[in-house]
């Protein structure tokens, strides 16, 4: 067989060849991955402080301290001093709240939360609540509306109510 033959025979089978490793390559292969590992995550707001001027028309200041734990859920506490009709009272309420759409502090919520007042004659009240809303954050500054029921009881005088819940909250928030 002559060079100018094996050379010709060479050039048409090298691109067989290769025609079918790619094709083998192409089904063994998995798809390259476009999630580059050291992209930052989306940044969302991660503690705020907010007041409900709400409660303040009916006799109940306070202060709501939240912090996120991942970017659907945050655990609060609010300490508040309520003027009562006869007598004030110091309580303190904590809750949790899942964040479905996990953009920190920033929309749709839904949470229980429990509280704890003691008045000055010493009687105690203790509640539970369930409650849904949204809260908007621009810029930092915080507004949210919120609504649900309240459980409360107070052992000392054997009283039980459920209530409506309604809450405002305006306040800041950081990253």
């Amino acid at each position: 067989m002559s060079p100018s033959r094996l050379v010709f025979l060479a050039l048409l089978a090298t691109p067989i060849a290769a025609t079918a490793s790619a094709q083998d390559a192409g089904r063994d292969a998995a798809a390259p991955s476009l999630e580059v590992r050291t992209d930052p995550g989306v940044p969302y707001h991660c503690f705020a402080v907010a007041v409900d001027p709400l409660a303040a028309f009916f006799g109940e200041y306070g202060l709501r301290v939240e912090g996120t734990a991942g970017a659907a859920h945050s655990l609060w506490a609010r300490p508040a001093y309520l003027s009562l009709d006869d007598a004030s009272a110091l309580g303190l309420e904590v809750g949790y709240r899942l964040w479905p759409f996990a953009d920190g502090l920033d929309g749709p919520f839904i949470g229980p939360a429990a509280g704890l007042a003691v008045t000055t004659d010493r009687i105690v009240t203790a509640s539970a609540s369930l409650e849904a809303g949204w809260q908007w954050v621009w810029e930092g500054i915080v507004l949210g509306a919120s609504a649900g029921a309240t459980l409360a009881t107070t052992p000392a005088y054997q009283h039980t109510a459920i209530s409506p819940r309604v809450t405002v909250s305006l306040g800041y928030a950081w990253m």
